[in-house]
């Protein structure tokens, strides 16, 4: 897993492997280059992280930075946290859409909207319904006032 070193500055040296000249946080670029591991499937779902000290040692960072960067990857859905084992690549991406995450992670940005997260949660989008005409069963043809074994149209949900 070779991280990423793209700098922002010509001419300049980065002192580790992230860009120290970057507007983008330590921690951000980090997590930005495990989750383009996880999406190309360098790291397989259920496989184990680096360790913090691993990872302080490849990004010449400190562990603060990394456990930013893991909680980051954790609240994004991709990785899961066992107290003595390490991170983990989730098994099942999650998909998770909290109103509060939605105004800051939108904050100064266009609002991209529920298709784009789940396109970022490596899914394809899709809205299917179906709707059928069968008989009503007995609690909803009661709640309804209308006769047993009469057709009503239906939403399955």
């Amino acid at each position: 897993m070779a991280p990423v070193v793209v700098t922002s500055q010509p001419g300049t040296q980065c002192l580790g492997p992230i860009d120290r000249f970057s507007p983008v946080p330590a921690y951000r670029q980090i997590a930005d280059v495990l989750r383009g591991q996880i999406s190309a499937g360098e790291v397989k779902p259920g496989e184990k992280l680096p360790s913090e000290r691993e990872l302080c040692e490849t990004y010449d960072v400190d562990r603060g930075v990394v456990r930013r960067a893991l909680a980051l990857l954790q609240a994004w859905g991709l990785v899961v946290t066992e107290h003595g084992r390490g991170a983990f690549v989730r098994v099942h991406l999650a998909l998770r859409r909290l109103a509060r995450n939605r105004v800051e992670a939108t904050r100064g940005r266009r609002w991209r909207g529920f298709y784009a997260d789940v396109e970022d949660a490596g899914l394809v989008p899709n809205v299917s319904t179906e709707i059928r005409r069968q008989e009503a069963p007995k609690e909803i043809a009661s709640n309804w006032a209308c006769r047993r074994g009469r057709k009503s149209w239906s939403v399955p949900g």
